[in-house]
């Protein structure tokens, strides 16, 4: 357990990242710096891995998850209960919550709201999903949407990158899938990879590539950094 003196010292160091209030539904709702500053935290906050760091007394986290989970769901209850904080979740919300009588996510995430501080939300539609979040009066955290992107996923990984090598920038990187078409964690890690300057290459079967709108956004990252972005193909077999 920390003591008071060090929990100071993490306030600047959380508050500086300036996320405080913000909903983080895409990799690219953070900057470069923020996602480096969350870097740094993360490293300071390592040995605590096994223990507590109490920053967060008093605040409630709800984990919403319309679609199977056991790291995601499980990483962002432990990591709450970590710092301090409490949790409250709802694992079959299309069963157990009043979503199965037909409440909309837009209301469901309204009332939630009520009951606590941030919300982490795992939804099998996208469109739904990034609509409903402007209902929620507290922060929300996607814990992945539809096809669309799973940026904590790919924060980790890019973490893990940056641990291992102690860099991003020129790293070769392949991202392989039978289906980067649906891959919302291989979409968030390439917008990742290419914004801070890693060398991308995207690997996946000719009927199952990476979607165009991915494709040309991290291409504009990668016009905007030292970094290069291929998409390869392979020839789907049956």
């Amino acid at each position: 357990m920390t003591n008071d003196s060090e929990i100071e010292a993490f306030a600047p160091l959380v508050g500086g990242i300036g996320l405080k209030g913000q909903n983080l539904l895409s990799i690219n709702d953070l900057t470069d710096e923020q996602i480096m500053d969350l870097f740094e935290l993360g490293r300071r906050l390592e040995p605590w891995n096994r223990s507590a760091v109490n920053l967060l007394p008093g605040k409630v986290l709800a984990t919403l998850f319309f679609q199977p989970s056991t790291r995601t769901r499980l990483s962002f209850e432990t990591a709450m209960h970590r710092l301090g904080g409490a949790v409250i979740t709802e694992t079959t919300p299309l069963i157990s919550s009043s979503a199965a009588k037909e409440e909309s996510l837009d209301d469901m995430l309204r009332v939630v709201a009520q009951y606590a501080n941030v919300i982490v939300l795992r939804h099998f539609d996208d469109v739904e999903a990034r609509r409903a979040v402007g209902s929620s009066g507290a922060p929300v955290i996607s814990g992945g949407f539809g096809q669309w992107e799973h940026p904590t996923q790919a924060l980790l990984d890019l973490y893990t990158l940056w641990r291992t090598y102690g860099r991003i920038k020129d790293l070769k990187v392949c991202i392989a899938s039978t289906d980067l078409d649906h891959a919302r964690t291989g979409h968030s890690m390439a917008y990742g990879l290419a914004r801070l300057g890693a060398k991308v290459t995207l690997a996946s079967p000719s009927n199952a590539r990476t979607p165009m709108r991915c494709l040309q956004r991290s291409r504009r990252s990668v016009r905007r950094s030292t970094s290069s972005l291929t998409s390869s193909r392979t020839r789907s077999t049956t």
